[in-house]
C-alpha cells in the first residue's frame, strides 16, 4: 500500500517556497450592524415604508486567502465564507422579520494590503420567514408572496486594520429579496442603507506561514507567467416556471426558459470581452392574448455585448 502526496511551489521574494496541501487556514469572525430604509418600488405600501426602519445583525465566518493559489493574487487577496442575516424591521406587520443564510465574496478595490482599504463586498443565499401575501390574512403586503426567497447583498465599505487582531469596516450597500416571480406578487423588497463591521482573525491553525506577532496571513506571491491572450465559447440553458402576471398567488404556473450562447477573448488574467446571443421562451405570455397565440409568440432574442 502506497500514497502519494500533491504539492504546490510559489514565489515568495524570488525564492520559492513549497507550499504542503495541509497549509495554514486563516480564519475570520465578524459581527455586522446595519441601519437603513426601504426603497420605493410602487408599492401600496410605499407610504408605510417610507418611515420604517430596516435593520439587522450579520454574523460571518470566513476564510483570508494568502497566495496559494495564482488567483488569489489576482484579485488582491480577498477574503470569502458564509453569514447569517437577521433582521429588525418596523415592517412586522406585512413583512415579517425574515432571516437568511447565504455566501460572501471580499475584496479590495483600492489599497490592498494597506491599513485603510476600500473593498467591495458580494452576498447570495436563502432567506425564509417571511410574511408572504395573502388574500385574507396579509392583502396589504404585494411586495413579496413567498416565505422562501432569495437574498442579495451588494456593498462597498472602507476597511480600516485598527490592530493584528481586529479590523473595522464602514460600509454603504443594497439588499434585495425576491423570488423571481416563481410566486406572485414579486415586486420585490429593497434596502438601502449603512452598515458598521468589527472583523477578528483567529490565529492560524498551523505557523509554517505565520508571521511573527501578526495574526493574519504572510501573503505569497505565485508568478502568474506571461498571460497568452485565448477565446472562450460557451452555452447555457435554463427552465423553470413563473405564476400567473394578472391572477396574484395564482397556483397556475408557465413554462420559461433561456439559451445563451457566446464568444469571449480574455485579454487579461482579469478580463474578457465578446459577443452573445440570447433566446428567451416565456410561455406566460399567452395571458396577454384572448386568442390565436402560438408558440412563436412566447419566443424572444436578444445580441448581447459585454464584458467581464
Amino acid at each position: 500500500m502506497f500514497s502519494l502526496a500533491a504539492q504546490d511551489s510559489v514565489a515568495v521574494n524570488d525564492n520559492v517556497r513549497t507550499v504542503p496541501d495541509k497549509s495554514p487556514h486563516y480564519m475570520t469572525f465578524e459581527l455586522k450592524y446595519h441601519r437603513g430604509g426601504f426603497a420605493e418600488n410602487g408599492s401600496n405600501l410605499d407610504d408605510f415604508l417610507s418611515s420604517a426602519k430596516a435593520n439587522a445583525l450579520e454574523m460571518r465566518v470566513g476564510v483570508s486567502t494568502y497566495g496559494k493559489r495564482a488567483w488569489q493574487k489576482s484579485w488582491k487577496y480577498p477574503t470569502y465564507g458564509i453569514g447569517y442575516y437577521q433582521t429588525d424591521w418596523s415592517a412586522t406587520e406585512y413583512l415579517g422579520n425574515p432571516s437568511a443564510l447565504f455566501v460572501f465574496f471580499n475584496a479590495p478595490l483600492i489599497g490592498a494590503q494597506k491599513k485603510l482599504s476600500f473593498n467591495y463586498d458580494i452576498g447570495i443565499g436563502v432567506s425564509y420567514n417571511f410574511l408572504a401575501y395573502d388574500s385574507v390574512s396579509n392583502p396589504e403586503n404585494d411586495l413579496i408572496g413567498s416565505d422562501v426567497n432569495v437574498y442579495l447583498n451588494f456593498r462597498g465599505e472602507l476597511n480600516y486594520e485598527l490592530s493584528n487582531r481586529l479590523n473595522i469596516d464602514f460600509g454603504i450597500g443594497w439588499t434585495h429579496f425576491s423570488n423571481g416571480r416563481t410566486r406572485t406578487p414579486n415586486i420585490g423588497v429593497n434596502m438601502i442603507g449603512l452598515d458598521l463591521g468589527v472583523k477578528y482573525h483567529f490565529r492560524p491553525s498551523k505557523k509554517e506561514l505565520y508571521a511573527g506577532d501578526n495574526f493574519k496571513p504572510k501573503l505569497l506571491t505565485p508568478d502568474l507567467g506571461e498571460f497568452t491572450p485565448f477565446w472562450e465559447y460557451g452555452a447555457v440553458a435554463s427552465g423553470g416556471w413563473r405564476t400567473s402576471s394578472n391572477d396574484v398567488n395564482s397556483d397556475k404556473k408557465y413554462g420559461v426558459g433561456s439559451l445563451a450562447m457566446s464568444a469571449y477573448r480574455h485579454y487579461g488574467n482579469m478580463g474578457k470581452y465578446g459577443v452573445g446571443l440570447d433566446l428567451f421562451y416565456d410561455s406566460g405570455l399567452i395571458e396577454e392574448y384572448e386568442e390565436g397565440a402560438s408558440k412563436s409568440n412566447f419566443l424572444f432574442s436578444g445580441i448581447t455585448v459585454g464584458h467581464e
